[in-house]
């Protein structure tokens, strides 16, 4: 450390003004020096980057507002995210370009992506779909480094040469984001992906959030003595979902590999699922991960009607599409925008199909970040089915279904096609 230069902190007074600001009540510069038992004048120089505060003061104002002084740090360091933790949390990338000065992609971990999109991995394909944007956007912030030709036996051992000789050459310190329990001993900056989002939660509470994640059978201890009421029930988990999708969900995905391959018995599904509802969970907030779908797409995609329906009757907006709310500023999938409807129509799947359109007020021309309509969905997928071998019977009939429902099948997508003419030719993109 002692041939180490010092970091630049120029960039925590910044921090400090964005944590001062989002506190729930408000804080302003002349309260927060008299709290730190300082000048006013000289604490807004902090924030404005004139002035760089020591360590104490970085420590006393991390314990005012109850942070860990990391949080203030963070945003002056460099980071290289796993290929576990990239395939957990899609998104990831995105807040890691909030977060750090630098974010680095070993070679090794893009050919891991490359590997588990050949495989059909959904998270993969979305991750290396960002990065050649994010390189061309933050060119500066975001690039990849070598080491597959490292000599080192393991994949993780080359991540971590990788990591101490960039620390070496450029004199900063350099985080592991995983969520691969073999980093965690054997590098001094390793960060598991739940300690990295909990240090991103405004919440003192995270750890609870992350125990209710998992807890189906003892509900009334969340409910005693008003601990509820301390939680935020819509804080995002580490894999970017939420306590209700997360809920909805939990039977499908990697979920049963924790526990085993054991399922949640129904009942306890809708009890916890009750149980979030009665405490005024957000039932429209999206995932931050995969599509950003909303709870009631959610249910569309692994074919919940039960739950799809509860939504409707507490109120669910039907007609909200998908979208990061995390993170609007960065890059955003021409995918995001997708309704109910819209999923429904291209998973087939009828029962949504008319219960969506049964409800007045459902919005049937509604277009996505491609152009596309709930009319388009049935097209694209009916005519790929077609060109596989496939039964398309039932594209086919929620197609004359929307039609009939008033549906426009002359609205034109992004690339200029109406409905009818996807219906003809398909999509290239999706064939």
């Amino acid at each position: 450390m002692a041939n180490r230069q010092e970091p630049d902190l120029a960039n925590v007074g910044k921090t400090m003004a964005r944590i001062r600001k989002e506190q729930p009540i408000k804080w302003t510069q002349e309260a927060v020096a008299e709290r730190l038992h300082m000048d006013r004048s000289v604490y807004a120089k902090y924030e404005s980057g004139k002035l760089i505060p020591p360590m104490d003061r970085i420590l006393e104002f991390a314990e005012l507002f109850h942070i860990k002084p990391e949080e203030l740090k963070r945003q002056v360091s460099l980071v290289i995210p796993d290929t576990s933790a990239l395939l957990k949390n899609k998104r990831l990338l995105h807040l890691l370009l909030e977060d750090y000065n630098q974010v680095v992609i070993p070679d090794t971990v893009q050919l891991e992506l490359d590997r588990a999109k050949d495989r059909g991995n959904k998270a993969g394909w979305q991750v290396l779909m960002t990065i050649p944007e994010f390189r061309k956007k933050y060119p500066d912030k975001f690039r990849i480094e070598k080491c597959e030709h490292l000599r080192e036996n393991s994949r993780d051992a080359k991540i971590m040469r990788l990591a101490a000789d960039i620390a070496k050459r450029e004199k900063v310190d350099v985080y592991i984001v995983h969520d691969d329990t073999g980093f965690t001993n054997l590098y001094e900056h390793s960060l598991l992906l739940r300690e990295y989002m909990a240090t991103r939660s405004k919440s003192r509470h995270y750890a609870t959030i992350l125990a209710l994640d998992e807890e189906y059978r003892y509900l009334e201890y969340y409910g005693r003595d008003g601990k509820i009421d301390e939680l935020n029930l819509d804080e995002y988990l580490p894999d970017g979902g939420t306590l209700l999708i997360s809920c909805i969900r939990c039977n499908y995905d990697i979920r049963t590999g924790k526990r085993e391959g054991e399922l949640i018995p129904d009942s306890q599904r809708r009890q916890k699922m009750r149980f979030l509802l009665e405490h005024h969970v957000d039932i429209n907030k999206t995932d931050s991960k995969d599509f950003c779908f909303t709870p009631l797409a959610h249910c569309v995609q692994i074919d919940d009607f039960q739950t799809f329906c509860l939504l409707l009757e507490v109120g669910a907006d039907f007609n909200k599409g998908s979208m990061d709310e995390t993170n609007t500023g960065y890059f955003k999938m021409q995918n995001e925008g997708n309704t109910p409807l819209m999923v429904a129509c291209w998973h087939g799947r009828k029962k949504y199909v008319e219960k969506l359109c049964q409800i007045p007020g459902i919005c049937l021309n509604q277009q996505d970040g491609n152009g596309y309509t709930a009319l388009m969905k049935c097209a694209i997928q009916g005519v790929r089915r077609k060109k596989r071998g496939l039964k398309y019977h039932v594209n086919q009939a929620l197609y004359q279904y929307l039609l009939e429902r008033g549906a426009d099948p002359l609205i034109r997508d992004r690339k200029n096609r109406t409905a009818e003419q996807l219906w003809r030719e398909g999509d290239e993109e999706t064939d």
